[in-house]
């Protein structure tokens, strides 16, 4: 059974409830997990930050303290999210969000450590995590007005790309396909990708040359507009 703060009375009584926060006579209000109640990774050090929350508090208080608490929530849920509960309400709306944008999964771990640190209160607004998914969800947003615009500049940039190559006519050569390629070194644009091609891999010196200026090309290459 996991530590809970549910019906806490007075360091001075012995919690019977969970068999987990007693009074020793040391107003320490922690005894040892039974073995194999947390197994999580850390568990020995998130349990001693919680005995050192109990020394510190306050023991004329009839609740214990919010770093107290705190300690014991961060103990409970690590659990539970390490044998793969994760039905608690903060974590159903972390999960439910829909990110992409980059490093959005490291700010989900931030967000997932502010639940372990922040105990869960049900009757109040829980401001502070709330403001955590918001976020997240801000950065969401923005991700997608930056790529829609990355997009659209995108589709302009490749429709005045081909009203270039319509502008320039078709190749000389077959006289079907769009002009794409210029001849090293005249600099001539005037073949299609495989007419270009065709030039260049000639082996008759005489028929490797630029349909223009006679020039024997090196290389084609292609030409892009934006």
């Amino acid at each position: 059974m996991a530590l809970s703060f549910k019906n806490y009375q007075s360091p001075h009584t012995t919690q019977t409830q969970t068999g987990r926060m007693v009074d020793d006579g040391l107003h320490s209000w922690l005894v040892a997990p039974k073995e194999g109640t947390y197994n999580y990774p850390g568990w020995e050090d998130d349990y001693k930050l919680a005995r050192e929350a109990a020394d510190e508090s306050n023991v004329s208080l009839p609740i214990p303290s919010v770093k107290f608490r705190n300690a014991i929530h961060r103990l409970n849920e690590k659990q539970r999210v390490f044998e793969g509960d994760r039905s608690h309400p903060r974590l159903v709306a972390l999960d439910q969000l829909v990110l992409t944008y980059f490093c959005c999964e490291d700010d989900k771990k931030n967000a997932e450590k502010a639940h372990f640190d922040n105990f869960y209160d049900p009757d109040t607004d829980d401001v502070y995590f709330q403001s955590k998914l918001e976020g997240l969800e801000n950065r969401q947003q923005l991700f997608y007005g930056m790529n829609h615009e990355s997009r659209s500049q995108a589709r302009g940039a490749a429709a005045s790309s081909r009203e270039i190559t319509t502008m320039l006519g078709p190749c000389i050569i077959c006289g079907e396909r769009d002009k794409t390629h210029l001849f090293d070194p005249c600099g001539h644009l005037v073949c299609c990708q495989s007419c270009a091609n065709t030039v260049t891999r000639r082996s008759d010196q005489s028929a490797r040359s630029c349909p223009v200026c006679r020039v024997p090309p090196n290389k084609s290459i292609r030409v892009y507009f934006s």
